[in-house]
């Protein structure tokens, strides 16, 4: 008995943590997000580890979204970099300013 309450209990852990995953657009804006957190300024870069807030199987499919939208670049020589582009720093203040419109007092 104890064994299958254990086992209906993982389930509905592993049920809850696949309804929560993201999807590549997400991802991608959770990509951005850590750029805004930063206050990183177009043509600014960041290494990978300062996104440790993003899980790790997010993360690759986040960078991908955030280059295929041409708001990030990869460096050149360090695959370890990436570079905010004007059209990823104009997505992140378009999203601060949505934000700031959604909590103003009325």
């Amino acid at each position: 008995m104890m064994w299958r309450s254990c086992f209906s209990l993982a389930k509905a852990k592993w049920m809850y943590t696949m309804a929560s995953t993201l999807t590549d657009e997400e991802a991608g804006r959770q990509i951005l997000r850590t750029f805004a957190q930063h206050r990183v300024p177009a043509s600014g870069m960041l290494r990978r580890n300062q996104f440790f807030a993003v899980r790790d199987g997010d993360f690759q499919r986040g960078i991908n979204r955030a280059v295929q939208n041409k708001w990030i670049a990869l460096h050149m020589r360090d695959r370890y970099r990436y570079i905010l582009t004007e059209a990823g720093y104009a997505a992140v203040r378009q999203a601060d300013e949505l934000n700031e419109r959604a909590n103003a007092p009325a």
